[in-house]
């Protein structure tokens, strides 16, 4: 099976956007499709590594390879985009899901009759956490909605499998980003972006995003969440320059020494994605294929 590390070199970074569409595997296999990519740079430090996640999968979706393994064992720091194990941060982020607005949901909608539809809709996607729901933004409801479209009987959750990891490990753990970095751009949406994400969220299956998981195809996971009306007007924000901002925090821990960095895959995949940022800082990646 072929592997391909990158040119390390910024200003090839256009051809490379290029041409990692079209390599691809000897079983034909698009090279761009893995979830963990090896990150190198310069000094003899052991590489680190970047896994892209999706949450809310069930135990028989998970993917956990040897590769993977071996990449959080050898790290010296876990980092996520921000830490929900950490108590301070968790009571600040729910904090900051909190609806500050007289605005309701009701007044999203144009017609009673559009605003029935879609109420009827979130009571029964959401069932008893509907009432706590009415409290929160918009895209705080999203994402709770996002929880409930792929009902399992054993649920799986990447970053609690690798915050087990790291704590029998004595690995340490900090968050790339504070959580209000992390919410600033979500706060900033406009009220018909809200309404969008929250129709997208109920009306969205998870089918499609498990379907290109299980491919590890996070270019398309990417592509697949930026097509969203919500987030499509505000791609350059929530996608190129969040992740550049988040290269250039990695640069120097990276440098330093090995480290695991868990990101959702549509913020890790294409050209808009951290894992190009990275490229983009000059380090050489390597995806670190099946």
């Amino acid at each position: 099976m072929k592997k391909i590390i990158l040119v390390t070199s910024a200003v090839c970074c256009l051809l490379f956007a290029n041409q990692l569409q079209a390599q691809t595997t000897d079983e034909g296999e698009q090279i761009e499709n893995a979830i963990l990519w090896k990150i190198t740079g310069s000094g003899g430090i052991a590489p680190s590594y970047v896994f892209a996640t999706i949450s809310n999968l069930c135990e028989e979706q998970k993917i956990i390879t040897d590769g993977i393994q071996e990449a959080i064992y050898d790290s010296q720091e876990l980092i996520f985009d921000l830490d929900k194990s950490d108590p301070e941060i968790k009571k600040a982020l729910d904090a900051a899901k909190q609806s500050n607005s007289r605005k309701t949901l009701k007044g999203y909608f144009a017609s009673e009759l559009e605003f029935k539809e879609f109420n009827k809709k979130l009571m029964l996607k959401l069932g008893e956490d509907y009432a706590n729901a009415l409290e929160l933004k918009p895209w705080a409801i999203a994402d709770l909605i996002a929880t409930k479209n792929n009902v399992c009987e054993k649920p799986f959750n990447y970053d609690d499998y690798f915050l087990t990891i790291a704590k029998d490990n004595s690995i340490p753990v900090s968050s790339l980003e504070t959580v209000k970095e992390h919410t600033s751009l979500l706060d900033k949406l406009s009220e018909n972006n809200e309404k969008q994400i929250l129709l997208e969220a109920l009306n969205t299956e998870a089918k499609p995003m498990l379907k290109l998981f299980a491919k590890q195809d996070i270019r398309s996971l990417a592509a697949l969440k930026g097509a969203k009306p919500g987030y499509k007007e505000n791609l350059n924000d929530y996608f190129y320059y969040r992740n550049k901002k988040l290269a250039a925090g990695l640069k120097e821990k990276i440098s330093a020494k090995p480290v695991f960095i868990v990101i959702d895959a549509a913020s890790a995949g294409g050209e808009n994605g951290l894992i190009f940022a990275l490229l983009q800082e000059g380090f050489g990646i390597e995806p670190v294929i099946r």
